[in-house]
């Protein structure tokens, strides 16, 4: 969440989700900055579903389905209406298949959290999307450097 709000601006409504591995996702939804959802889901027989929630305003419920008609249920993705901002979305372990198919998602507001992406870096740094979003992970380890 610090690097959505740090690297990207994030401001308002937003997403955060760690796409771990074996389907399950931890997801933050946040409105008006303010923390309102903190859930996991799992991926089941093509759907996420909701596993647990440690604060839930009513708005996961409405976010999966959101999400299972992004990801699962290739409809028209252009039109599908997003009411949370900008999802960040970050590898917290996912396998590189999951990872392509949050890639390959044609909405502006899917952004993948890659500190790489606003950072001048002078040294080699990965080349590749998959590898880049782990160091999401770092979060606030990127807080002194300049952007």
């Amino acid at each position: 969440e610090c690097g959505a709000r740090n690297w990207f601006k994030a401001e308002g409504n937003y997403v955060i989700w760690k796409i771990g591995n074996r389907g399950v996702g931890h997801i933050l939804i946040i409105k008006n900055n303010i923390l309102s959802s903190f859930f996991n889901v799992k991926l089941k027989k093509n759907n996420y579903e909701k596993t647990t929630s440690l604060v839930d305003d009513g708005s996961s419920k409405e976010f999966i389905k959101h999400i299972n008609n992004l990801l699962v249920n290739e409809k028209d993705k252009l039109k599908i209406e997003n009411n949370y901002g900008e999802i960040f979305f970050y590898n917290g372990g996912c396998g590189r298949s999951v990872f392509n198919n949050f890639i390959g998602i044609n909405s502006k507001y899917f952004t993948p959290l890659n500190p790489f992406d606003v950072i001048k870096i002078t040294t080699n740094k990965p080349n590749d999307l998959y590898e880049e979003t782990l160091y999401a992970e770092a979060g606030i380890g990127f807080s002194g450097l300049d952007v």
